[in-house]
């Protein structure tokens, strides 16, 4: 009975320990936004400043705009930071590597995402009219309109008192609360549900943070949430092609996230990423995938990852859906190369050139817009809209200028076939729009005609299960070598590697 009681009293002074840390850590949080007020005329961005335009108002620091209607619209951390970029350098012309530099970096993303966090703002700011918040700049990027005026709000003179003041009333909360826990036997211990929501939003851009907080949760007890935020962290954290040395780890999580609440919001979505990337498990990401879209709200990110799931599944009708969704319900995000990429491995040529010269009309180039440019050329047999677009990835990859012009040369006496059989010996980058090697070779290869070589590194690349090989039964320009003698065994091979229904 006395070691019980000892154990209990153990138990509840590590829960007070717990919970108060966390309120220490409230305390340096309201701490650390004092220092940085007094920072101001070092770094402008952390204090009270605004920008105003056009009847809007942007309040950096907190990541707020404000509609001339006073509707509050809390923008995500990337939103907030592009935004800020625009207000600061007004009726400037910033290209996408300055974005992607000023806003992403050190995070290695697509141009994809410029495109859609300035489709996002379009939205919030209801921009009907390129002339109105921010326009396109075609071949050059983005510009930003309004005249745009920086002030400083009004603050309270006293701020440093009710710092005091809220200091000193945590303090007597920590001491009320250590003798409420160590006196009372019965209370429960609540999940934290404030560690979850902010480790929730730390996911994107500080994922290690996020999962830091999601372990404090863990700390205390099964919870389901902080398993699957785990889960959702690493996600964020390993790239694709690694996913597979990750899988058991993941699904373990998964596996307790479920066993707690079956019903939790995301969990079939992200089961199904896990099990297709992690696991080349096309069966029980069918499965997931189903149930996540009946059960997920249906966001562009979410659209997207199911379509293209879905397409190297052989699903092509709930990709068609998918996209059909996409353009009715978020028109501003349907103008991305992702989609022409969509349209052609479903052998809808016309769909997807008419996405390309949509994109053309109203955006500048990006990577993605040449490599979907490029395989649609491929797949026309038209050579000179595959080499413009191989040119200007060549150009994107920074080859020295001597060997983009020896290609080019190579193109004009010889052709295109001859310039994939110089890549596929000679591979000077894995941004030529065909994947890293085995599997770029075994590009390189079937344009350049040379099937048995195709054969080789294709048959490598499942034995590596590179990543981009998931879409080897729903990429066309595999079907050039449908004919070989060795193509049908590796289908058979594919179709036993991801267990096929």
């Amino acid at each position: 009975m006395f070691g019980r009681r000892r154990r209990g009293c153990a138990q509840r002074l590590w829960h007070c320990a717990f919970e108060m840390q966390s309120l220490l850590n409230q305390l340096r949080m309201e701490l650390s936004g004092v220092m940085k007020s007094s920072v101001k005329d070092s770094q402008p961005w952390l204090a009270n400043i605004a920008y105003r335009f056009n009847g809007w108002t942007f309040i950096p620091a907190t990541a707020v705009l404000l509609s001339p209607q006073e509707k509050r619209i809390e923008l995500e951390p990337r939103l907030a930071k592009l935004l800020q970029l625009f207000c600061e350098q007004p009726q400037s012309v910033f290209n996408k590597e300055t974005l992607l530099q000023e806003v992403w970096a050190p995070r290695v993303v697509s141009e994809e995402s410029i495109t859609v966090a300035v489709s996002q703002l379009r939205k919030y700011l209801g921009q009907t009219s390129s002339e109105m918040f921010i326009k396109t700049i075609p071949g050059s990027g983005y510009c930003w309109l309004p005249v745009t005026e920086r002030a400083e709000l009004n603050r309270s003179s006293h701020s440093r008192t009710r710092w005091w003041w809220g200091t000193g009333i945590a303090v007597v909360a920590i001491v009320a609360l250590l003798t409420v826990r160590l006196s009372d036997t019965t209370t429960d211990i609540e999940p934290p549900s404030a560690l979850i929501a902010d480790a929730q939003a730390l996911l994107h851009d500080s994922p290690d943070d996020a999962m830091r907080l999601f372990r404090q949760v863990l700390a205390q007890g099964p919870d389901a949430s902080a398993y699957l935020g785990l889960v959702q962290a690493k996600l964020f954290k390993i790239p694709v092609a690694q996913l597979k040395e990750h899988g058991q780890e993941l699904a373990s999580l998964l596996d307790r996230a479920r066993d707690l609440d079956s019903e939790l919001p995301h969990l079939h979505w992200i089961s199904a990423q896990v099990y297709f990337y992690g696991f080349w498990d096309f069966t029980r990401a069918h499965e997931e995938l189903t149930q996540a879209y009946t059960r997920e709200t249906h966001t562009p990110e979410f659209l997207l990852s199911y379509a293209e799931m879905m397409l190297a599944m052989g699903e092509t009708d709930r990709v068609a859906e998918s996209i059909h969704e996409l353009r009715r319900s978020y028109p501003e995000f349907y103008a991305i190369p992702a989609v022409a990429w969509l349209h052609l491995m479903m052998g809808d040529l016309d769909s997807a050139r008419g996405e390309i010269n949509r994109i053309l009309e109203s955006d500048a180039p990006t990577y993605g817009l040449h490599v979907s440019g490029q395989l649609i050329g491929l797949a026309a047999d038209d050579d000179e809209m595959a080499w413009s677009h191989l040119y200007a990835l060549m150009k994107l990859a920074d080859l020295p200028d001597k060997s983009v012009y020896r290609y080019e040369m190579i193109f004009q006496d010889e052709g295109l076939a001859a310039v994939h059989g110089i890549l596929k010996e000679e591979l000077p980058s894995s941004r030529l729009g065909h994947y890293g090697p085995p599997l770029s070779l075994a590009r390189h290869a079937i344009i350049a005609g040379d099937a048995n070589s195709a054969m080789t590194y294709l048959d490598q690349a499942l034995a590596e299960q590179q990543v981009e090989a998931l879409w080897f039964a729903a990429d066309p320009l595999y079907e050039k070598v449908a004919d070989h003698q060795g193509y049908r065994g590796l289908m058979e091979r594919f179709k036993a590697l991801v267990r096929a229904p």
